[in-house]
């Protein structure tokens, strides 16, 4: 198996040096108000503690960038980015092209990353963004292994990136509708950055994690997508670098997950014992394969 990059996404600053230690090789920070969908969120004057700190343990650090941002933001979005550039971060995640086209301006191009969520399904479109000379790319989670593959032998899989565990995305609104749903309820009761909310359909009981922030309603999956039979593969196709989201985790289960996916490849156990000593660690998360074996176009 190849030395295929481990990332994930703390969520305070002592899971540095826990996640370092566990076998993290990047580590992946949201930021106020720059970041949607992260596991941990830091305020900017934490930035220049946290890259300290990744350089004393020889991780890199990322930040992301990945909502998307009016005209009038983009005065702010600019005195990010030359922070970041000053902080010589190694990797800015990012989806809104007006990052794309600051970065190209103040010379950081090849330090971003693009992750538009579902939207990178073929390799020409990940060969366009990479001929623009960005760092990497992100694959959406919603294409099947064998796409992957494919996508992999196509393109430079050096600068492809996976993410391989964690909750998926199932439905983003611009709206606040937690908080439109207690003003209909009549209830005075804010539900807004609470990470223990599910929400349930009424002709299913599954369960899926709903979220609101200022950026709106997330829901996500009823269950996480973990790869420990995939990884192999993954690795031996060249791609550069798998991600472990830690949304919805404490930053001690993060460390366990990023544990079990850094003995798998490297090879001190095989596949099945890591999904075994996993689900033991989670008996009451669900979990499956994603996308990996089940097309998108066959699924209700």
């Amino acid at each position: 198996m190849n030395a295929m990059f481990l990332l994930t996404t703390p969520i305070t600053l002592t899971d540095i040096a826990a996640m370092a230690k566990a076998g993290a090789n990047a580590l992946l920070f949201g930021c106020e108000p720059f970041s949607v969908r992260c596991a941990g969120c830091f305020p900017l004057s934490q930035l220049a503690e946290i890259k300290k700190t990744c350089m004393a343990y020889h991780v890199e650090m990322s930040v992301a960038v990945n909502r998307f941002f009016s005209e009038t933001q983009l005065p702010q979005l600019q005195d990010f980015l030359v922070l970041l550039k000053e902080l010589d971060v190694d990797g800015i995640y990012f989806s809104d092209e007006a990052v794309l086209a600051y970065g190209q301006a103040l010379g950081i191009t090849d330090k971003l990353i693009y992750q538009p969520d579902t939207l990178m399904t073929n390799h020409a479109d990940v060969n366009f963004y990479l001929g623009e000379g960005i760092k990497r790319v992100v694959l959406a989670r919603e294409i099947t292994l064998e796409e992957i593959l494919a996508i992999a032998k196509q393109c430079d899989p050096t600068r492809l990136e996976i993410i391989i565990h964690g909750y998926s995305t199932a439905m983003y609104s611009r709206r606040q509708l937690l908080s439109n749903y207690m003003k209909f309820l009549g209830w005075d009761r804010s539900l807004q950055k609470q990470r223990d909310l599910m929400i349930e359909e009424a002709t299913r009981q599954e369960r899926m994690p709903i979220y609101e922030d200022e950026n709106g309603t997330h829901i996500f999956s009823v269950a996480v997508q973990q790869s420990f039979q995939e990884l192999e593969c993954l690795s031996e196709a060249g791609i550069h670098t798998a991600r472990i989201d830690g949304i919805f985790h404490s930053g001690k289960e993060i460390c366990k997950v990023v544990e079990l996916y850094d003995q798998l490849r490297r090879k001190k156990i095989d596949a099945e014992t890591a999904l075994s000593c996993y689900r033991e660690y989670f008996p009451d998360e669900p979990s499956d394969c994603g996308f990996y074996y089940r097309p998108t176009s066959t699924t209700k």
